[in-house]
């Protein structure tokens, strides 16, 4: 089965406390709740790089983001976190709080994004990498899989596709967790990975040869790798 995988193009961090501090170049970015601010990171993948491009004529089967988690502090159980596409485009090095760009605002302070909820999942108990957005994971409505949001850039934003993480109840307890960026130094920086399929060639023959063995990201929840 064929599988494009996406380096971030560009990414930094929201936080509500610095509402104009910018943090596009630094490492690592967060999402969370704390005493005094809202964490929200903010992503861009171009899927139209041409090496990992995906043919025009490919129906996407599965995307998932892969990112790391860097800090070690505890989380508490049932802390969930999600995605929302970014509406409209954002500068890296002037991103901020209040703005996109350094002379143009967000339409609502803390990023333009649809209300749709993709991947919703609960936080990585521990660091090291995590998945969001598979849909061979189960879902708590009203969160879909990434899928349909990546089939939609593909077709309407030339293979852009940008996305915002949050809590998904932005409220107490003050709980955050960090995760490398682009910037960081692990090695592992945030990509999206994009599983495909040409028509003519046939699904069933790709999932019949398919290598992909389930795992288990955390317990109730099926995840295919």
């Amino acid at each position: 089965m064929p599988l494009s995988i996406f380096t971030a193009t560009k990414d930094s961090y929201l936080d509500s406390g610095r509402p104009n501090d910018n943090y596009g170049l630094v490492s690592p970015l967060f999402i969370g709740v704390s005493s005094s601010s809202f964490f929200r990171s903010i992503l861009e993948w171009d899927m139209s790089r041409t090496d990992q491009a995906i043919p025009e004529k490919a129906v996407v089967i599965d995307a998932f983001v892969r990112q790391n988690r860097v800090d070690i502090s505890v989380i508490p159980p049932s802390i969930r976190f999600t995605a929302h596409t970014v509406i409209g485009s954002w500068v890296e090095r002037d991103v901020t709080w209040n703005h996109r760009s350094r002379v143009v605002s967000w339409s609502s302070n803390g990023g333009d994004f649809n209300a749709q909820e993709y991947g919703t999942r609960d936080f990585p108990a521990s660091a090291g990498l995590f998945d969001l957005g598979s849909k061979f994971v189960l879902l708590p409505p009203p969160a879909i899989p990434l899928k349909s949001a990546v089939e939609n850039a593909i077709a309407n934003q030339n293979g852009i596709i940008s996305l915002i993480f949050k809590r998904t109840v932005e409220s107490s307890p003050s709980v955050n967790i960090s995760t490398e960026s682009i910037n960081g130094l692990g090695g592992a920086p945030p990509k999206l990975h994009v599983s495909w399929y040409i028509p003519s060639i046939g699904r069933a023959s790709f999932e019949r040869a398919s290598s992909f063995r389930p795992s288990f990201d955390r317990p109730g929840s099926r995840m295919w790798r």
